[in-house]
């Protein structure tokens, strides 16, 4: 749609499109319930400068960016699994942002799980698992505040990685088992408050001042 809209998906399968399989554009709003997005060529979701809520719903095993949020947009997610995709879970870019909560986020190939670029990311009672790359990956003045959650068994240099003036608190939260640091940091600034960190194969933290 190239005008504002609104629109509500419920008990719904999405499947199989050439292109990617929703786009919402131009502050428009959405909902999208007890429903599965899945098989795309590209992205599941593309929020450009629209929100998007999403209520227990699979989004699964997309070629590009399973869920994409440019220019101001917004998702708002809420018992939500996101799997298996061969890019990232979330992109969010060009200050949007996203609330996730008590969701699960796992099995993406070879980028960051989660993705935060100039924009801010709010997680709570979620997991990001077992992928080839890093959990969660921060970047130019970007913003994560991640509660009562799981990283774990993700590949990349880091479970979490903040670079270019990025910001993250962390409470009450699990990093563990990755291949590499817990937490790696560059130019960046990190809080942490009551977390547990085990089993990752490097240091819990890296920094740089770069």
């Amino acid at each position: 749609s190239t005008e504002k809209s609104i629109l509500k998906i419920n008990n719904s399968t999405i499947t199989s499109h050439p292109k990617s399989q929703l786009v919402f554009q131009k502050e428009s709003d959405a909902t999208i319930a007890n429903s599965t997005i899945e098989s795309g060529s590209k992205s599941g979701i593309i929020s450009l400068s629209s929100t998007v809520h999403i209520y227990n719903t699979t989004i699964r095993e997309h070629n590009k960016p399973q869920l994409y949020a440019i220019n101001n947009a917004h998702f708002q997610l809420n018992k939500c699994y996101i799997l298996a995709g061969k890019e990232n879970g979330i992109l969010l870019e060009k200050a949007s942002s996203a609330t996730i909560k008590s969701s699960y986020i796992a099995d993406h190939e070879t980028f960051p799980q989660l993705y935060v670029d100039h924009s801010n990311l709010d997680m709570t009672t979620t997991e990001v698992n077992k992928s080839n790359s890093i959990g969660l990956y921060v970047i130019n003045g970007g913003k994560a505040h991640i509660t009562d959650s799981q990283i774990n068994e993700n590949n990349g240099i880091a479970q979490l990685e903040l670079v270019k003036n990025s910001h993250a608190t962390l409470e009450r939260s699990t990093f563990s088992n990755g291949a590499h640091h817990g937490v790696r940091t560059e130019a960046s600034v990190v809080n942490i408050h009551h977390c547990t960190f085990t089993n990752n194969s490097y240091s819990t933290t890296q920094t740089s001042a770069q």
